[in-house]
């Protein structure tokens, strides 16, 4: 195995645990491919407009994106305390995930959505 070393910190790095709320997303890429280890959390997923519609919220939108509460495009993240509908229709609770880094393991991002608005995850896994 190869670990990553991490100088800010001074340590080897040989697993990855990722908590994801919002819209940033992690990519590892392994081999020459690119992994997603994060999900969206937005209304295109039919189980976030399950829960974000049984927490009494609505749903609006056209033909560029949904949006909870005709504000947030994302179903899940931290804060929302000004508004009691929006902090009871997006959940604070994260997508977790955790991986091996390994001899195998080339590089990963994390970055926002707007990174990956512009950065297709394929044009990352070849790099070389």
């Amino acid at each position: 195995m190869i670990p990553i070393i991490s100088p800010l910190w001074c340590s080897v790095i040989t697993n990855f645990i990722h908590f994801s709320t919002g819209n940033c997303h992690a990519v590892l890429c392994r081999n020459g491919k690119a992994e997603r280890l994060t999900k969206n959390h937005t209304l295109s997923s039919s189980g976030e407009k399950s829960r974000v519609r049984k927490a009494g919220a609505s749903i609006q939108g056209d033909r560029k994106g949904y949006r909870v509460n005709g504000v947030l495009d994302t179903t899940r993240g931290l804060g929302n305390h000004g508004d009691p509908s929006l902090k009871a229709a997006v959940a604070a609770e994260p997508y977790t995930t955790s991986v091996e880094i390994d001899s195998e393991t080339e590089f990963l991002i994390l970055a926002t959505h707007g990174i990956w608005e512009v950065l297709v995850i394929y044009v990352i896994s070849s790099h070389n």
